[in-house]
């Protein structure tokens, strides 16, 4: 039941990135213990990572009821990159970039982690 409950509420924020951004959006993953299947309600997070070809003032704009309403359901805010940002943010975001590169699904679009090249000094430092 807490699986199903758990696909609901990622299929519903896929589906609502993709109303708000259309061809924008470019890939949504999951990571972490829900990528893994070692999701549990009340206690695990669904860690999501939604990707766009361009940030701007709009696509914040359209960010802010999906993100409210995805946090109301318990869940942290999806870590919001472009494209190019996913390629040069892996030392900003060393952990999440790890955990990435060893247990994602993704939801929609691209696997824009494939093939990312992580330096584990930066996961060290965070």
């Amino acid at each position: 039941m807490a699986e199903e409950l758990a696909r609901k509420q990622l299929n519903d924020l896929t589906a609502r990135l993709e109303k708000a951004y259309g061809r924008e959006l470019k890939s949504v993953i999951l990571y972490g213990s829900a990528a893994a299947g070692d999701w549990h309600e009340g206690y695990s997070d669904l860690n999501v990572l939604a990707v766009l070809g361009r940030i701007g003032v709009e696509e914040l704009e359209k960010a802010e009821p999906v993100f409210h309403w995805w946090r109301e359901q318990g869940n942290p805010s999806p870590l919001l990159l472009t494209e190019e940002e996913v390629r040069t943010s892996a030392d900003c975001f060393a952990i999440e970039f790890h955990d990435m590169t060893e247990r994602r699904q993704v939801l929609y679009g691209e696997d824009v982690i494939e093939g990312l090249a992580l330096d584990d000094r930066y996961y060290r430092a965070q």
